[in-house]
């Protein structure tokens, strides 16, 4: 009878917590109670006294108050952006990038701070000046996720075409009231490099090309390993210049005349130098002089778009200049503007993460990912067979049995939607002469019915059966899953997957194996025409361009209109079986312009927890094993006269014969605290809370629960307590 109610008492400690990982140095009194781990039993002697089980108790429930489980919440992932960032709902299979949701048909300094607006100085004047770029809206610039084009695939992409879809231009705001000339050149600053104009006319504009710098005897500007200077000259004439090789030698000495080019060849390399200014110094007896030099110094651009590379943006590939003259006038005049346009030899399909670089990297355009899709639940469509299902959750006797079809699955509890309630496994089963629609009761371990079942005949025929999904049941997107018994002569039966309206669908090709007119047997289910084969037309796709497009031999994951992911459909075809990916929330597409960093992530904070667990903590000293003490921390409670287990520590362990029953430690109004690392096996901490009498005993459970570990006490490992449990002192031992 009295080990009855130590046992009961001992039940207490059955609710425990999941613990920090066991100290790997010396363990001492300060970390309790976090060094006792994952696996602990508090053993309490059989023949112990009451106030031993409820000393235990009280340290099984600071234990589970004191125990915790730290993790870390998962972050956001946020995308840092100078400029502007779009969301594009996904509401086809093409959708503009400019224009609507999307970004702004065209963008100024107030959308992105790199892009400019100012003054410039010609011949002591200020004018004013903006740049801009301008977006496409239309097919040219789109994002895409279908199949019409041969290099989307069902992945979303920004697709950039190849006529001109994003330009970049410095626009003159003001008239200037004389033409600038190789004397009197413009300088602006045109998409972050210097360009020089010296002429403008209804027929283009003429610039100055290649490096262009201010030359003397000791500064020179370099082609190629050749090198350029000025020894000596007359201002706005001429100037002598001295060409150098890569080791210093002067290879070429020349007088030119100011406005002057001159084509030099050294071996394989040919130049032109352009003698653009000279000034000299009768003060300083020194020259300087501006000069172009390069393969071409300077070049007249066309007023139209016109890909050639002889109009290529410096140091770019497929950037083109042209002159916009905006009233043909042979003046610079307001509206005027210099165009750097976009036209790439071939098709360019950026996907999330990638970026269109903009001239000498003055801006960037991307598409860096998908929202709602963040989290997302995971669907799967299994065919199964004999299942049983039962009227509800009490029902002893099924209702049918031997019944084949479909189990659904979702990752996410909740998803699958009858009614307003939601499940995480529901089923359509069938048996010779109806449908039932099903979901799984994990307490009673069994399928209930959801309705009262629908007649069929041997063709099939029902009305449709729907699920709706939605992630978690409070999603912001829901579809409908939907069975249809509509192809009866081929013995079909289409899974679809859709919005509300089905617009646009996902169709698996689902087909009964069982002939038409076996009335009494039960359909058999495979995905396609053949069974563990992934054919084209085992999953349809329907999309609002490419219309209707078989993709179930498809190796990728793809993006519908619905919007849902269809995850590896040739691997899932050929197991017979549906999987995709429902959103979190609504999806769209980010597009960002200006300058974007790298995607990081947010959020993360550390949390603490407490998490029970499901197995007992607590042992009688009789029960402990020799596994037991192999495999878990022990807190043994009570001394060697009322716990066997306490005498094995004190004579094995401690080795100490003034602990043992009787022993010289044990003096009225004294208990211990003692921790012993490595004590019945390596890597195991057993540990002893004693007193003399079951008072002292209690005083010891005492100052650990209620966390009052005298200060002496916290940097060893053995204590003696004595005095109260009001006013408790410490001695190490």
């Amino acid at each position: 009878m009295y080990k009855k109610l130590v046992a009961t008492l001992l039940t207490v400690l059955m609710t425990g917590a999941t613990f920090v990982t066991a100290a790997l140095a010396q363990t001492t009194l300060s970390t309790y109670p976090d060094f006792l781990g994952t696996d602990v039993y508090i053993v309490v002697g059989s023949g112990a006294n009451v106030a031993d089980v409820v000393g235990a108790i009280d340290l099984g429930a600071d234990i589970q108050q004191n125990s915790v489980q730290t993790g870390t919440c998962a972050g956001g992932t946020t995308t840092a952006v100078d400029g502007i960032e779009k969301s594009i709902t996904l509401t086809a299979e093409k959708v503009n990038v400019a224009g609507g949701e999307g970004l702004p048909t065209t963008l100024q300094s107030f959308h992105y701070s790199g892009l400019k607006q100012g003054t410039y100085s010609f011949k002591g004047s200020s004018y004013r000046y903006h740049e801009a770029v301008s977006l496409v809206a239309g097919d040219d610039l789109r994002l895409d996720h279908g199949f019409s084009d041969s290099n989307v695939n069902g992945t979303m992409t920004l697709r950039i075409a190849t006529n001109d879809p994003v330009s970049y231009s410095y626009i003159f705001d003001q008239d200037i009231t004389s033409a600038p000339s190789y004397s009197d050149p413009l300088t602006i600053n045109l998409a972050g490099k210097d360009f020089m104009i010296v002429g403008t006319s209804s027929s283009g504009l003429t610039a100055l090309s290649g490096t262009i710098g201010s030359i003397d005897s000791t500064t020179g500007v370099t082609y190629n390993g050749y090198t350029v200077y000025a020894i000596d000259g007359d201002s706005g004439n001429w100037a002598k210049l001295q060409i150098k090789d890569s080791t210093g030698t002067v290879v070429q000495t020349d007088i030119l005349n100011q406005g002057d080019v001159k084509t030099y060849t050294f071996g394989s390399t040919t130049f032109k130098v352009k003698l653009i200014t000279v000034w000299t110094s009768t003060i300083t007896n020194s020259v300087t002089a501006k000069v172009a030099v390069g393969a071409e110094v300077d070049k007249v651009y066309p007023t139209a778009a016109t890909v050639d590379t002889n109009y290529v943006f410096p140091g770019e590939t497929d950037w083109y200049v042209y002159w916009n003259d905006a009233d043909s006038s042979a003046n610079i005049t307001n509206g005027d503007s210099i165009v750097v346009f976009y036209h790439p030899t071939d098709v360019q399909y950026l996907k999330a993460g990638d970026k269109l670089i903009g001239p000498n990297d003055y801006f960037e355009l991307a598409y860096t990912g998908l929202t709602g899709f963040d989290t997302y639940a995971t669907i799967t469509v299994s065919t199964v067979s004999g299942k049983s299902i039962y009227a509800s959750s009490t029902s002893t006797a099924a209702e049918a049995t031997g019944l084949t079809g479909f189990e659904i699955t979702s990752d996410v509890t909740g998803s699958l939607l009858y009614g307003s309630t939601g499940y995480d496994k529901a089923y359509i089963l069938f048996n010779g002469t109806d449908v039932w629609q099903g979901y799984w009761d994990s307490v009673a371990n069994k399928i209930i019915k959801l309705a009262t079942a629908t007649l069929t005949d041997a063709n099939l025929n029902s009305t449709n059966l729907d699920f709706n999904i939605s992630y978690g049941g409070v999603g912001d997107v829901t579809d409908t899953l939907r069975f249809a018994f509509n192809n009866q002569s081929s013995d079909v039966l289409d899974m679809i997957v859709g919005t509300t309206a089905l617009a646009r669908p996902v169709t698996w090709d689902f087909e009964n194996v069982t002939p038409v007119g076996g009335a009494s047997s039960a359909p058999t289910f495979r995905l396609g025409g053949t069974a563990s084969s992934a054919q084209a037309g085992d999953v349809v796709v329907t999309y609002s361009t490419s219309g209707s497009v078989s993709v179930g031999d498809k190796s990728q994951d793809i993006l519908s209109d619905t919007p849902i992911y269809i995850v590896s459909p040739n691997t899932n075809s050929a197991s017979d079986k549906a999987v995709f990916k429902v959103p979190s929330g609504t999806v769209k597409a980010k597009v960002d312009f200006g300058k974007i960093g790298a995607t990081t992530t947010t959020g993360g904070t550390t949390y603490k927890e407490m998490v029970p667990i499901t197995t007992a903590i607590a042992k009688l000293d009789t029960e402990i094993t020799t596994a037991d003490k192999t495999t878990k921390n022990l807190v043994i409670v009570g001394g060697p006269c009322a716990n066997e287990l306490a005498w094995e520590f004190v004579t094995n362990v401690l080795n100490d014969s003034t602990y043992l029953c009787g022993g010289s430690a044990w003096t009225t109004g004294t208990s211990y605290i003692i921790v012993k690392d490595d004590a019945f096996a390596t890597g195991k901490i057993a540990m002893l809370v004693a007193g003399t009498t079951r008072d002292d005993t209690r005083t010891a459970t005492g100052v650990l629960s209620q966390d009052k570990i005298p200060s002496d006490c916290l940097t060893v490992s053995a204590c003696k307590i004595t005095g109260t449990l009001a006013s408790p002192t410490g001695t190490p031992v």
